[in-house]
This record gives structure tokens, sequence and C-alpha cells, in this order.
């Protein structure tokens, strides 16, 4: 009993410790070494005629590699998924800069996003992302394809208008 109290603390410390210090997050590590791992890490903002990392879908003009159109922002979280015993599949939202809105979503390798809602508890069957700050995502991979202690990585991007 007293085991299960003094993990809950300690996980508890990490979690607060992780959140305030506003950098990675990382997922159940700390006291289940070998469990799966995901790290999101700060986003970073590409504004408007900076390159752009991947073509949007829905955009008409734009390319990767080439400037971001006029009066758009492009938000990237990097995510990292080091697979353990259990798949994990954990939840985060993005969120636009302040005054923008959410315009469309997009991935540069093997994580992808699946989206749910306005919160990470809300389950949507109907996209309704568009014109919305901020939106819920689920951080998707092939889990076939990859094995126990394993690390796979790619950005994900909210395009903002």
């Amino acid at each position: 009993m007293f085991r299960s109290h003094l993990r809950t603390a300690i996980a508890a410390a990490v979690v607060t410790a992780l959140v305030t210090a506003g950098g990675a997050y990382a997922v159940d590590v700390v006291l289940n070494p070998g469990a799966s791992a995901v790290v999101v890490e700060k986003p970073v903002t590409i504004k408007a005629g900076e390159r752009n990392p991947v073509d949007f879908p829905g955009l008409r003009g734009d390319k990767a590699g080439e400037p971001l159109p006029k009066g758009y922002v492009a938000v990237g979280y990097r995510v990292s998924v080091t697979q353990g015993r259990e798949f994990l599949y954990p939840s985060f939202t993005v969120s636009c800069p302040r005054g923008r809105r959410l315009v469309t979503f997009a991935g540069d390798g093997p994580v992808t996003m699946q989206l749910v809602g306005p919160n990470p508890f809300t389950r949507r069957t109907g996209v309704g992302y568009r014109g919305k700050r901020s939106w819920a995502i689920i951080v998707r991979y092939n889990d076939n394809e990859i094995r126990s202690g394993q690390t796979i990585s790619a950005t994900i991007y909210a395009l903002c208008r």
C-alpha cells in the first residue's frame, strides 16, 4: 500500500516538474522501466515567408520547401515514440497562436495524428476543427513496424490563419 502511494506521489511530482518546465513531456518511463514512452517537444512556430515544412492538404499554392504563404503560421510539434512492452497512443492539444485559427493539419514522418475533438476527452465523429484556436489529437503510428526499444520521430504541424 505504501509503495503505491509513493509511486503516485513520485509520478505526480515528475509530471508537475515537466509541465512547469515547459519542456518535453514524457509518459510513464520514470516508474515503469521498459514501458512505452512518448515525448512531445515544445512547439515551434513557422511564420509566413519562412520555409514551408510540408505540403498542407487543402491549401492552394503551397509546396514543401517554398515560403509559407502570406497570412499563415504553422505550428510544429516534434513527437518521438519509444516502443515498450505495450502500445501507447497518447493525446495532446494543438494550439494556434493568439488571434489565429486552425486551417488544416499535416505531418512529415511515421508518427501521425488522429483528430479527436476540442479536448482530449471528447470523442467526435465529425471533424469541426476549422476556425477553432485549438484541437485535440491522438498520436498514431504503425505499431506493426516498430519493435520494442525502437524510437521513431516526426513533426505534426497545424496550419493557422
